[in-house]
């Protein structure tokens, strides 16, 4: 199954008119087992995911979507969707010193038949073909986000059916003003 796997990735990777195909190689038919073990606030760090963030709740869009025109995704067990709205997803996680940390991604898709939120591993690493200095240490399971010397910090990942899982909480709209105003985020959760 992994040379096929790889096979099909090469050919989207080759094929020009495949631009606007998204591959996605987790397999919707599990969506009811899948969110039931790994949960709903928790995205799959996924190498299989070839173009967009992807997410699967209007809560993870605090200031909505727009729409798109229509593009293909490409499912494991040869499934498909169509993709017909995109926009900035917002999520708080918790690094490994424990302190609340906030990440925006642009341009993600908002696929509700997903079983699982899907980071793309390949857009965390690299834009285009330029590495990003963010680090992914699947066997350690942690994240390593550096947007500079003064902005580095770590995020620790999970492993649950085989899985690597990243928990996220997603804010809410009142959130995502206060920080574009310059305010804190207050974590309801903090004391």
């Amino acid at each position: 199954l992994s040379d096929e796997i790889e096979q099909f990735k090469q050919d989207v990777d080759k094929d020009d008119s495949m631009d606007d195909i998204c591959s996605q190689l987790v397999n919707v038919q599990m969506m009811s087992k899948l969110s039931e073990v790994i949960g709903t606030n928790c995205t799959i760090m996924d190498t299989g995911t070839n173009k967009h963030h992807s997410f699967n709740h209007k809560k993870w869009f605090p200031e909505g979507t727009h729409e798109v025109a229509p593009k293909t995704s490409v499912c494991a067990s040869n499934c498909t969707t169509t993709i017909t709205q995109m926009g900035t997803a917002w999520v708080k996680l918790t690094d490994v010193s424990g302190k609340q940390r906030v990440l925006s991604f642009k341009d993600c898709t908002f696929q509700p038949e997903l079983p699982a939120n899907l980071m793309c591993v390949d857009k965390l690493l690299f834009r285009g073909d330029t590495p990003t200095q963010h680090h992914i240490d699947f066997q350690a399971l942690k994240f390593k986000l550096n947007h500079g010397t003064d902005n580095e910090f770590s995020i620790n990942m999970e492993r649950k059916c085989s899985l690597p899982l990243l928990r996220i909480t997603p804010m809410t709209p009142q959130e995502v003003r206060a920080l574009r105003s310059g305010h804190k985020v207050v974590n309801p959760h903090e004391k």
